[in-house]
C-alpha cells in the first residue's frame, strides 16, 4: 500500500516532525479546508511559525510561513504534489530551538535526555494503575516514542528548514525563535512578533548576520529597528542587558566564539581604562544608548580626555580623535562599525602619571620640536607597541583576536599621547597640576577638573597663557586675561598648547592661626597677619598671668620638629657609626664608656622631638622681630617646683626645687655620680634654653636640667667628646620643653 501511495501524486501534512496525513493536491480550497480534516489548532500549537517543502522539477525549495496568516486567507491554496507542510507544537519547537546549531553529538545528548525525561514522567504517572512493572514498561515501550524516532522528526525538519528563508534570532547566544521572512520587513515588526520578549532587553546592539553572502554583517540598535529592513535567510542576535554584559565580561576572558568575534569586529566598543564594558550597534547619538547610565554609575570617569579610533580601511590604520565627555555626547557621529570609544577613570589615570609631575611634562614637551615632528613622534609611538606594554591591561590577551581581526587592533593611549595633550592648571584651584585634555575644552570644564576654585581665587583675573613653535622654540604668546564677571567660561574654548594660571589674592590680613596656651590673661588661638610677630599676639591676649613663668616659655613649631627629628637621628648615627668602627685594641678598657655613650645615642634616636624655639616672651626687641607659622604653639607653664637630673648619674631624676639646695644636693637625689661620670664637664641648661657651667656655687632656678656627661678620656683621640655633648645637650632640650609644658 505504501509502495502505491508513494507512486501516487500526492502532498504530505507533518506534526512535529512526524507524517499525520497524505493529502490529495488541491488549487481550489484554502489552506484552513487543507488541514482542518487532519489537525485542529490546540493551545499548544506554534502559530508564528511553519514550513512549506514544495517539489518542481525535481527542485525542492522550502520557505518559512505563518501559520496563523495562512489559517486567517480564504484564497485557495495551491497544494500540489510533493509539497509537505510543517506543523509545529510548543514543546517540540522549544526542543528544535535548543538543538539547532549544534553538533551530531549534542542534538543526540539533548534527545535521550527528553526521552528519558518523557518515560519518567511517564512512569510516574501510571504507577498507581499498574502492579506489574514489566506490563507498565511495555506499555510506555509502545506509547512513547524513541530516541530513534526523535532523532529522525529532527532531520526530517532540519532538511527542511536548512533550505528555507528564516529569520533566526538568538538571545543571548542562544536560539529564541524562527520567522518567515520572505516579505520584508522591518527589524520593529519582526521584535514585535515575537512577544514574550524580556523587559531587561538591551537596547543598545542587535548583530544581523545574512544567507546572501554580498551582504555585510551588521551591528545596529533597537532605536533604528524601523528603518533595518530584513528578508531572506537572516540571523538577529539580541540581547538581555545582563546577558550583554556577561558576553562582554566572558570577551575579555578569553571568549572567542562567533558571537564575540562579531562583537569585537563589528560593534562600537566602549573601554574603560582598556577594559570593554559597552558594545553599541549603529547610532549617531551617544545620548540614546546606554553611555549616560555608564557614567553615572561610574562618577570617576575623567571628563575632558577621552578618544574615539576609527579603522581607515584605505590605509590601514587606525584614525583617533580626542573629546570630552561633553563632547562625545553632542557629537553626530558618522555611522560606521567597529569604532572604538576609549576613557579612563581618574584614579587609573592618576597612577599613570604619578611619577610625571609638571615642570617634568613640560621641560620634556619643549624640548621635543616642531608641532608636525611632536604629532609624527606620537604617531609612531602608537603605531609601534613596545614589549613591555603587550601584556598591560590597556591591550586584549593574543587569544582573544583571530588573525584577520589583528591588524586592526586599536592604538594603545601611551604615556607619551597622555603628556602631549597635557596642559598645566595652577593658582587657585583646589588641585594643581597638569591634566591630559581633548584638543578643544571650555575653561569652565578645565577648571572643574582641577576641583574648582579655591577660596582664595581672584575670580576677576584667570591668565590663559598660550604657547606657540617658532624655529623649533617653544615661545609665549600675549597672555588672555578672563574675568568670570565679564566671561561665560562655559563659553571660551581653549584649544593648542597653553596653561591656565587663576590668580589668588594676595593675602595679608591672614597668614595662619598660633595656640597660646598656659599662663595667659586669654589664652586660645588667635589668627595673625603676615606682619604680626609673636609679641603683636602677646598684646591681644592681654599679657602673661601673675603666676606665669616666663623663663620657661616654650614655643613650639612644626618646621623645628622635623628638623630636629632628622638631625637627632643623624647625630646618634654618627655616634653610633664611629663607635662601630673603633678596633679591639682601640676599646679595650672603655667598655663602660662606650655603653653610656651608646645608650645615650639610642635614646636620643628614640626621643621625641619637641620643636622648641627659645625666645624671650618679655622682651619686645623691635630689630629682631619673632614672626610666626601657621601652626605654631606657645606654652607658658606656672613656675615649676622641679630640677631635672640626668646623664652620668645613677638614676636620671626630677628632684623637688628649693631655693637652698645646691648641686651636690640635687646630685644626691639622682643617686651620685656613675663611675663613667666627668663631674668636670657638668653643665646646666636654663628654662630658656640657655646653658651654664655647673660649680658647687652655681645658682640653680627651677625648671632647669643638669646635664652630667659620661667621661670620654680613652676615647678622646677618637673625637668623640663633642658628639657626646652634643647628644646630651639634645636630649636635654626636649627634656627642659616637655617639663614646661607638663
Amino acid at each position: 500500500l505504501f509502495s502505491k501511495i508513494s507512486e501516487t501524486e500526492i502532498a504530505e501534512i507533518y506534526l512535529n516532525g512526524r507524517r499525520i496525513a497524505f493529502v490529495p493536491p488541491s488549487s481550489t480550497k484554502s489552506f484552513s479546508d487543507v488541514v482542518s480534516p487532519f489537525y485542529s489548532f490546540t493551545p499548544q500549537t506554534h502559530l508564528d511559525f511553519a514550513l512549506v517543502q514544495t517539489a518542481k522539477e525535481g527542485k525542492i525549495k522550502s520557505y518559512a510561513v505563518s501559520l496563523r496568516q495562512l489559517y486567517q486567507q480564504k484564497n485557495a491554496f495551491e497544494l500540489r504534489a510533493g509539497t509537505k507542510i510543517f506543523i509545529f507544537e510548543r514543546e517540540f519547537y522549544s526542543s528544535l530551538l535548543e538543538i539547532h546549531g549544534g553538533s551530531d553529538t549534542a542534538i543526540k545528548e539533548v534527545v535521550a535526555l527528553k526521552v528519558s525525561a518523557a518515560r519518567n514522567d511517564s512512569r510516574n504517572n501510571d504507577s498507581n494503575n499498574d502492579s506489574d512493572s514489566a506490563l507498565l514498561n511495555k506499555r510506555i515501550d509502545d506509547e512513547l516514542i524513541s530516541e530513534k524516532e526523535l532523532m529522525f522528526q529532527f532531520s526530517v525538519v532540519g532538511e527542511a528548514l536548512n533550505g528555507a528563508n528564516v529569520a533566526e534570532v538568538f538571545l543571548d547566544g542562544k536560539a529564541f525563535a524562527f520567522l518567515p521572512s520572505e516579505q520584508p520587513q522591518t527589524l520593529t515588526q519582526i521584535l514585535k512578533i515575537l512577544g514574550g520578549l524580556p523587559v531587561s532587553l538591551s537596547r543598545d546592539l542587535v548583530l544581523l548576520s545574512f544567507g546572501d553572502a554580498n551582504k555585510k554583517p551588521r551591528a545596529t540598535t533597537m532605536a533604528r529597528g524601523a528603518l533595518t529592513i530584513l528578508q531572506g535567510g537572516v540571523k538577529v542576535n539580541i540581547f538581555t542587558k545582563d546577558g550583554l554584559r556577561t558576553i562582554i565580561k566572558e570577551i575579555g576572558t578569553g571568549r572567542d566564539d562567533t558571537i564575540a568575534l562579531d562583537i569585537k569586529s563589528r560593534a562600537n566598543t566602549l573601554f574603560i581604562d582598556g577594559q570593554m564594558v559597552a558594545a553599541f550597534g549603529e547610532f549617531d547619538d551617544l545620548s540614546k544608548t546606554s553611555f549616560l547610565d555608564i557614567l553615572r554609575m561610574d562618577t570617576t570617569i575623567y571628563p575632558i580626555f577621552s578618544t574615539v579610533s576609527k579603522y581607515n580601511d584605505e590605509s590601514g590604520t587606525w584614525d583617533k580623535k580626542v573629546f570630552t565627555l561633553t563632547q562625545l555626547l553632542n557629537k553626530k557621529f558618522d555611522i560606521n562599525h567597529g569604532d572604538r570609544i576609549d576613557l579612563l577613570s581618574t584614579p587609573f589615570l592618576q597612577s599613570l602619571l604619578k611619577n610625571m609631575n609638571s615642570i617634568e611634562m613640560r621641560v620634556e614637551f619643549g624640548n621635543k620640536g616642531t608641532a608636525a615632528a611632536n604629532q609624527l613622534r606620537i604617531e609612531e609611538l602608537q603605531n609601534q607597541l613596545p614589549l613591555d606594554f603587550k601584556n598591560s591591561q590597556f591591550m586584549a590577551p593574543e587569544q582573544e583576536i583571530d588573525l584577520e581581526q589583528k591588524e586592526k587592533l586599536p592604538p594603545l593611549i601611551s604615556i607619551e599621547t597622555l603628556e602631549f595633550a597635557s596642559r598645566f592648571v595652577g593658582g587657585g584651584v583646589k588641585h594643581p597640576g597638569s591634566y591630559p585634555m581633548a584638543e578643544i575644552v571650555t575653561l569652565a570644564e578645565i577648571i572643574a577638573t582641577a576641583g574648582g576654585l579655591t577660596p582664595s581665587a581672584n575670580t576677576r583675573n584667570v591668565i590663559v597663557q598660550d604657547y606657540q613653535v617658532q624655529d623649533g622654540r617653544l615661545v609665549t604668546s600675549k597672555p588672555r586675561q578672563f574675568s568670570i564677571l565679564e566671561n561665560n567660561f562655559d563659553k571660551i574654548t581653549l584649544s593648542g598648547q597653553f596653561s591656565v594660571d587663576v590668580q589668588t589674592f594676595v593675602n595679608d590680613a591672614f597668614s595662619g592661626s598660633i595656640v597660646l596656651s598656659g599662663e595667659m590673661n586669654r589664652p586660645g588661638e588667635y589668627i595673625f597677619s603676615r606682619s604680626e610677630t609673636l609679641h603683636d599676639v602677646l598684646a591681644r591676649a592681654e599679657g602673661l598671668s601673675d603666676a606665669a613663668y616666663p623663663l620657661g616659655a616654650v614655643l613650639e613649631r612644626r618646621s623645628a620638629k622635623v628638623q630636629e627629628k632628622a638631625g637627632n637621628v643623624i647625630l646618634a648615627e654618627q655616634v653610633q657609626q664611629t663607635v662601630l668602627q673603633l678596633s679591639t685594641s682601640e676599646t679595650e678598657g672603655a667598655g663602660e664608656q662606650i655603653s653610656a655613650i651608646l645608650g645615650f645615642a639610642n635614646q636620643l634616636k628614640e626621643q621625641k622631638p619637641s620643636g622648641r624655639l627659645s625666645v624671650n616672651v618679655l622682651l619686645k626687641d623691635r630689630s629682631v622681630p619673632i614672626f610666626l607659622e601657621d601652626g605654631d604653639r606657645l606654652i607658658i607653664p606656672k613656675r615649676p617646683a622641679h630640677v631635672s637630673i640626668i646623664g652620668s648619674v645613677s638614676q636620671s631624676v626630677k628632684a623637688t626645687y628649693g631655693p637652698k639646695k645646691t648641686v651636690s644636693t640635687y646630685i644626691a637625689a639622682a643617686g651620685g655620680y656613675s663611675r663613667t661620670a666627668d663631674k668636670s664637664r657638668a653643665y646646666m641648661l636654663l628654662p630658656n634654653g640657655e646653658a651654664a657651667p655647673l660649680t658647687a656655687d652655681t645658682i640653680i632656678p627651677p625648671g632647669s636640667v643638669l646635664i652630667v656627661p659620661p667621661k670620654t678620656d680613652r676615647l678622646s683621640i677618637l673625637g668623640l667628646t663633642d658628639l657626646v655633648s652634643r647628644v646630651l645637650g639634645n636630649i636635654a632640650t626636649s627634656i627642659l620643653a616637655i617639663n614646661n609644658v607638663n
